[in-house]
């Protein structure tokens, strides 16, 4: 079926728009792309002052870890790029009605500035933190199988055995043997005290990783170093050497229950043994809640209201936040001009893709050639591309405010071609004028 008159308008003007539209994209691509370079300049730095900062932050997140067990979160900049895109569930943007959070009740950040209750400070996208085994714990753990091990006599501590008495068959019979309970007690309580230790060399190599210049921290960090090796570990080691039981056997409960132990060898049970031991571990977990104390307040945090404003910022989160904020902000965040500006670059590729097919698409139902110089009133139209009109064919004449003439083709050389009619000034390039013919 024959193309109407409105769509034959319509697609003619379309097709004779696409160099115009083309030229002016790559005009606009070029533009963007100048601007682009100067937003990639102050991205770059931004995101070097963020960077500055993540050592210290990841630094003293490892160390506080360890000891308190609370999993923080490293930032990436793959996190920052994600929000900047707004994929689902990024970490400054959330954006995802199915998960409520604690400051965001339905799930959707609305502000201009990003959110800083996640990554920023090492949570999840729950706000939230992970658990994991810790030096608190382990401590807690020792103390309460000290505790246990205090429980027991003096001697089944130190041989690691206790006597029962079998009434039947008669006589009596008094049995001398290894104690499961103290046995097993022993074997947790060494294998905590081990975990207490991994964990030791795990903050020395995070205090020894950490940049931070600062005086202060310097020395805060140098006396956790310090505590290790010259309190807990001489304590660990010392208690370590003792053997585990000094075992008698026998055949008496009675003799066995009164065996001197300041007789028998230094074990681990040992009341003085332990006792140096408990003394040691206590003085640590106080150290310990200090230095997390500490850490805490290097890291600092972000206090912001529900509206987006930053009321307050502290200590090494505070500061990487406000930088985050430079790249992330809606109105004029860097990172946000840059992912805009390559957005804006794209749409314009794609535009020309689009003209592209839209060219291959109506190939197929009309032929278009743009008029190239001014109509003057005579029968004869100057044209880009002849080569796809016939002699006979049937043809339309078109301008953006002029009349669609309908006409044939009566003879054409080169470029030229002679209509049936005369055609009157004003169709020329400059308002898309335009000869074509309905192939449908």
């Amino acid at each position: 079926m024959a193309l109407s008159k409105d769509e034959r308008i319509a697609i003619s003007k379309k097709i004779v728009s696409i160099p115009i539209e083309n030229k002016n994209s790559d005009n606009t691509t070029k533009q963007l792309e100048a601007v682009l370079v100067d937003a990639q300049t102050k991205d770059t730095s931004n995101k070097g002052l963020i960077e500055r900062l993540d050592p210290k932050i990841n630094s003293y997140q490892n160390e506080k870890e360890i000891l308190d067990g609370a999993t923080l979160l490293e930032l990436s900049e793959q996190n920052i790029v994600d929000a900047a895109n707004k994929k689902l569930q990024n970490f400054f943007f959330p954006n995802d009605s199915t998960v409520p959070l604690p400051s965001v009740p339905d799930g959707i950040w609305k502000n201009f500035q990003s959110f800083s209750g996640t990554v920023a400070i090492g949570r999840k996208y729950t706000e939230d933190n992970d658990t994991q085994d810790n030096e608190q714990q382990a401590i807690v753990d020792i103390l309460a199988l000290i505790a246990t091990a205090e429980s027991n006599t003096d001697v089944t501590r130190v041989t690691g055995e206790s006597c029962t008495t079998e009434p039947i068959p008669p006589p009596p019979t008094d049995t001398v043997d290894d104690d499961p309970v103290i046995q097993q007690l022993l074997v947790d309580l060494k294998a905590r005290v081990d975990n207490l230790q991994s964990f030791h060399v795990l903050q020395k190599a995070a205090i020894s990783g950490n940049p931070d210049t600062d005086s202060g921290n310097q020395v805060e960090n140098q006396t956790a170093d310090d505590d290790i090796d010259n309190n807990i570990t001489p304590a660990l080691t010392t208690w370590e050497a003792y053997q585990d039981f000094d075992p008698q056997g026998g055949t008496s409960c009675t003799s066995f229950n009164s065996i001197d132990i300041n007789t028998l060898a230094d074990t681990k049970l040992k009341p003085a043994m332990l006792s140096a031991l408990k003394t040691a571990i206590q003085t640590r977990q106080t150290f310990v809640a200090t230095r997390v104390s500490q850490i805490a307040g290097n890291l600092g945090g972000v206090t912001q209201a529900a509206n987006g404003d930053i009321n307050a910022t502290t200590g090494f989160y505070g500061e990487r936040f406000r930088l985050i904020e430079l790249r992330l902000n809606l109105m004029n965040g860097s990172l946000n001009t840059v992912t805009g500006l390559t957005k804006a670059i794209d749409a314009q590729g794609q535009a020309k893709k689009s003209n592209e097919n839209a060219a291959i698409a109506y190939s197929s139902v009309i032929s278009v050639s743009s008029i190239t110089s001014k109509t003057n009133g005579s029968r004869y139209v100057n044209v880009k591309d002849a080569s796809i009109f016939s002699i006979k064919d049937v043809v339309y004449i078109k301008a953006v405010g002029k009349p669609e003439i309908q006409t044939s083709i009566v003879g054409k050389v080169g470029n030229r071609l002679e209509v049936a009619k005369n055609i009157t000034q004003g169709y020329n390039l400059e308002n898309l004028g335009r000869v074509y013919k309905d192939l449908t």
